[in-house]
């Protein structure tokens, strides 16, 4: 599928609502930052994607997206965050324990 009609600022929100279930996170990002993307589809990217960044970050961003959503995508992002800092921790850890 080319990108070029995700990314006309021409889309039709009923358009990138429909393409929304994209499997590829490059096509969902693209439709979550979208300024057309209505609300509704944000909160299905959200719904069925709640661990993609390339989504989240688009959310927290988006003027369409209600306070609600945004602060949603936020705080998983956030958790999100927070699971890769304690991984690196542990590794760092495992790693001077083998020193």
């Amino acid at each position: 599928m080319a990108l070029i009609p995700v990314i006309e600022p021409s889309a039709r929100s009923e358009f990138l609502h429909n393409i929304s279930g994209h499997p590829d996170p490059i096509i969902r990002g693209l439709v979550a930052s979208h300024p057309n993307t209505s609300a509704a589809t944000l909160k299905k990217l959200l719904r069925t994607h709640p661990d993609d960044p390339a989504v989240l970050m688009p959310i927290i961003h988006h003027p369409n997206a209600p306070k609600k959503l945004r602060c949603t995508a936020r705080d998983l992002l956030m958790s999100q965050l927070k699971a890769k800092e304690r991984q690196a921790e542990e590794y760092v850890k495992s790693l001077q324990e083998l020193e």
